[in-house]
């Protein structure tokens, strides 16, 4: 990749890092989950496309903001149980669901999926009365939703050469496609949060700006 394809991938990945921290917002809406998912896979093909010239992307520092995102967001959500759970002497329960931030970092990808979705499950399972504890259903579907993208991220690009976009051969190709995805789709479809969510609207259209280094 050159100079000017550096600094879009980075603003792709930072968007990409927005939409990923705000997806209770957006996830009820399926044709943003559906242009999110191309979005996804275009970044996959350009990191593969990148990896196989043997050149360094930043796709490995925007794996790790994500799952320090997970790894906050799932020692929140224990913190969260654990007080319910002393308040009602379930010991039981904290045992089973305590977690810090830092261990969540330090787990292999391979159990990572386990681990989260241990937490969420416990979340779900006393979700009426975590209510009063700030535990939404928004709360945990939000988590779940990290830990999906996540997933899909471990093992990229391999796990995106079946996509439609996989026929394309050129980094200048994917780049037109994935350009063309955000500034005439998800741009426009984001217009719908400019009131109901101006905060994540700023933040989305400040992520899209492109920083020349």
């Amino acid at each position: 990749m050159n100079k000017i394809h550096n600094n879009q991938f980075k603003m792709f990945l930072s968007t990409q890092n927005q939409l990923n921290q705000n997806a209770s917002i957006w996830s009820p809406m399926q044709r943003i989950v559906a242009c999110k998912t191309e979005a996804d896979e275009l970044i996959g093909l350009i990191q593969s496309k990148a990896e196989q010239s043997n050149l360094k992307t930043s796709v490995t520092q925007q794996k790790e903001e994500l799952k320090n995102t997970i790894a906050l967001k799932t020692s929140s959500l224990s913190g969260l149980i654990q007080v319910y759970a002393s308040d009602t002497g379930n010991t039981d329960l904290i045992n089973n669901i305590k977690i810090s931030a830092s261990e969540v970092t330090q787990t292999k990808d391979a159990n990572l999926d386990a681990v989260v979705r241990n937490v969420c499950t416990h979340a779900q399972q006393n979700q009426q009365a975590l209510i009063s504890y700030s535990v939404t259903e928004d709360t945990i579907n939000e988590l779940l939703t990290l830990l999906n993208q996540y997933n899909q991220l471990i093992g990229v690009p391999r796990s995106l050469q079946s996509s439609k976009y996989a026929k394309l051969q050129s980094i200048d190709e994917l780049f037109d496609k994935a350009n063309d995805l955000f500034k005439n789709k998800l741009d426009k479809l984001m217009l719908i949060y400019r009131e109901s969510h101006p905060e994540f609207f700023s933040a989305y259209h400040s992520a899209r700006v492109i920083i020349n280094n």
